[in-house]
């Protein structure tokens, strides 16, 4: 029942008994790896583009590449699975079981579904009988719940299919230029018709009719491979671009009103192109257009159509050069990178920005040139940077880099200093104003010792510690600011051994203590290891083996467990040696550059890490899931939160709060008959769901909340006294 007085969802005694839980087992998360390097935008791959759609459920759009199918989100792309071999796919949106899903064919990999990262081959009777397309567009017929594609071969053929769960052929809109015959296709779910732009005209195909019907078409010259879309917000289809003839581009914007098209005259226009994907993105309320072939080639842009105006959402592709052994912290405006090695060992001191849409150059004077130094963030608005190597000579100097408006670096005279060194590891006590340093090596020794600098004293500390982990470099260590201590894995050993040892040091009783899980991640050096404070959890990242593998899996640690988020091979590419940290602005960990392999490039691509919407990071296979219907956005164009979860009783609850606890809130046993399972929120906020068998929520969010990630968990009444709990999810609150 729910308190009016404090607001909250009061659990009966039976309930709240089975809300608090023992440990189970571990069930993965959905870790997302979005790379943010080169590719800002989309390249279509080909001479027209192939579809793709917005995935409401996610917040992302689904678009179509070469060789793989990617998401986009306002500026990062992540890697979905390869489609094996190149092949200009087409998409459309396909929610007949599973929302936020879409539908892909190709001639030789047939038909796939493809819903959250996870593509599923579907033996779909009726494949279409057609070779050697040249061109396609796939739309989803809301009306009916099929799919419409329509194929162009190189002989300039056209065929029209639907499909349902089976394919079956369809009438043919009329055509006769084998040039101008593909104008474009799109759904209109108004008019309830899919309309089709040929040499012909304007054709509809009514959801419930067995033929096209024409109707006005566009005016003036003939155009092929216009980017089509339907815009929900305004009830109109909007077009761009497309092509009079070979190397004839056009950027002219029209729509079509239900019973003509005009044409749009605005004062900016995106590049003049063919065959881009256009798609209406629910969430911002605006048309997106993705790349198209220009005069240019492949177009690498985003624009926005707003109903009146285009603006560009292309990000600056500037960024830092490839590089290896770069030192990356966390600062207020982003995460800083500095310095690195180059491909052939040359080393760097460039200071960069990363400001979670693109790189800035800092420039200004910097401390010299080195590599495999470490760097910390050491308050509020300043960077902690300490040894390394010049190329020829160990260092051990020490600097800080000020955040505005005293932005520069400036070198400290410490009394006392660790020796020189490099390979060591550092990590940011931001609470204490102080940062630590442990290990490392000169080339000759490999260091075990252990250091504070704080910015009381000014000065370094040696902190003598018992129990403390063995001499190392090469290895990686961060702050839990939750717990409150110092996390140390792996490294390199005074007799070159690659080490998988996990070590705590407690801040408070300034006490090391070496844990031993059950299991833990493989040895390795060079990997990367951050703390992430919305999931409260220590993330570990990739490296070398140390046994001729390198490593691209990822890592979590609560305290007492590790548990492996996604599989060897499926996090990032196989990489050492990568900067790395965690953005506290983002809420994401960012990594940049590295080595790929012996004798492979060095990185200049950026990577975060972060669960757009995914489930906890630690935490049991629970019976039941959680859905998000709709993603949350404050300001313009705001949307609610929508949620759904089983309950066949009627009964369930949502919880809502700004990140997971450290460890399973337990109170006591579950009842007699009911399975245990795990709650990782508090839940700062409790809200009633409604609905039988699927209880659902519609939640609009306070502007306060844009920008900010939020933790949600359901539980649901299976019976008179068990309760199912779902998986946390994660979902960030879109600010427009």
């Amino acid at each position: 029942m729910l308190d009016p007085q404090h607001s909250r969802w009061v659990f009966g005694p039976t309930i709240l008994f089975t809300l608090l839980l023992t440990l189970v087992a571990d069930a993965a998360a959905q870790l997302r790896v979005a790379d943010r390097g080169r590719w800002r935008g989309v390249r279509n791959g080909g001479p027209v583009g192939s579809g793709g759609y917005h995935d409401a459920t996610r917040n992302l759009s689904v678009l179509p590449a070469e060789t793989e199918l990617r998401e986009w989100d306002l500026g990062a792309t992540s890697l979905s699975s390869s489609w094996g071999t190149p092949a200009y796919v087409a998409i459309c949106e396909f929610p007949r079981s599973t929302p936020g899903a879409g539908l892909a064919w190709d001639e030789q990999l047939g038909t796939r579904l493809y819903a959250a990262g996870v593509f599923t081959q579907l033996v779909a009777p009726g494949q279409p009988a057609v070779a050697n397309v040249a061109l396609h567009r796939m739309v989803f017929d809301a009306s009916n719940g099929e799919a419409v594609l329509l194929t162009m071969t190189q002989a300039a053929t056209l065929q029209c299919w639907r499909f349902d769960g089976a394919w079956r052929s369809m009438p043919t809109p009329p055509h006769f230029d084998p040039v101008f015959a593909f104008g474009g296709l799109v759904y209109d779910p108004v008019r309830r018709s899919v309309v089709a732009l040929t040499d012909q005209g304007c054709w509809l195909f009514a959801s419930t009719g067995t033929q096209w019907n024409s109707a006005p078409a566009p005016s003036g010259p003939l155009i092929t491979e216009r980017a089509l879309c339907w815009d929900e917000r305004r009830g109109r289809i909007v077009g761009f671009g497309g092509r009079t003839g070979p190397n004839q581009w056009v950027d002219d914007t029209i729509e079509w009103t239900g019973s003509q098209w005009i044409t749009v005259s605005t004062v900016i226009r995106p590049t003049r192109a063919s065959g881009g994907i256009m798609m209406f993105d629910r969430m911002l309320q605006v048309c997106l257009l993705f790349g198209g072939d220009s005069q240019f080639g492949p177009l690498d842009e985003v624009s926005a159509y707003t109903g009146s105006s285009w603006s560009s959402w292309s990000v600056s592709s500037v960024s830092p050069q490839a590089r290896h052994d770069a030192m990356l912290a966390d600062d207020p405006r982003g995460a800083i990178l500095f310095g690195g090695a180059t491909g052939t060992g040359t080393p760097l001191n460039d200071t960069w920005l990363w400001t979670g849409e693109a790189w800035q150059s800092l420039g200004g004077s910097a401390p010299g040139a080195r590599w495999a130094g470490a760097m910390a963030r050491l308050t509020t608005s300043s960077i902690l940077l300490f040894g390394g190597v010049d190329g020829s000579a160990v260092l051990g100097d020490t600097w800080v880099l000020d955040a505005p408006p005293n932005a520069g670096w400036r070198q400290l005279q410490t009394g006392t200093a660790p020796a020189i060194r490099f390979n060591h590891a550092m990590a940011a006590n931001p609470q204490g104003s102080s940062v630590y340093l442990f290990g490392g090596t000169d080339s000759a020794v490999r260091y075990g010792d252990f250091w504070t600098f704080s910015v009381g004293s000014g000065n370094w500390q040696q902190i003598t510690a018992g129990n403390a982990p063995p001499a190392r470099d090469i290895h990686a260590m961060t702050f839990d600011s939750v717990r409150r201590k110092l996390v140390l894995f792996g490294g390199r050993d005074a007799a070159g051994t690659a080490l998988a040892d996990t070590w705590e040091f407690d801040i408070a009783s300034s006490t090391w203590a070496r844990r031993t899980p059950a299991t833990q991640p493989r040895q390795r050096v060079n990997h990367v290891l951050v703390y992430d404070s919305v999931r409260q959890r220590t993330v570990l990242i990739g490296g070398y083996d140390w046994a001729g593998t390198f490593l691209s899996d990822i890592h979590e640690w609560d305290g007492i467990r590790w548990a492996q988020r996604t599989p060897a091979t499926q996090g990032i590419p196989e990489a050492e040696n990568m900067a790395g940290a965690f953005d506290s602005r983002t809420g994401r960990a960012v990594l940049f550059g590295g080595l790929y392999g012996f004798g492979g490039p060095v990185g200049n691509r950026t990577y975060e890490l972060h669960e757009h919407v995914g489930k906890s990071a630690l935490g049991q296979s629970h019976p039941i899931d959680l859905t998000i219907t709709s993603q949350p956005a404050v300001g313009f164009g705001q949307a609610p939160l929508g949620v759904s979860v089983p309950s066949n009783a009627g009964l369930a609850v949502l919880l809502v709060d700004a990140g997971l606890a450290a460890q399973p809130l337990f109170v006591g046993q579950p009842p007699l008959f009911c399975v245990a399972q795990e709650v990782y929120l508090q839940g700062a906020l409790q809200l009633p769901l409604s609905g039988s068998p699927v209880a659902t929520l519609q939640l609009t969010l306070p502007l306060s909340t844009g920008g900010r990630t939020i933790s949600l968990q359901a539980a649901s009444v299976r019976n008179s006294s068990c309760l199912d709990v779902t998986d946390a999810w994660f979902t960030r609150v879109r600010q427009l």
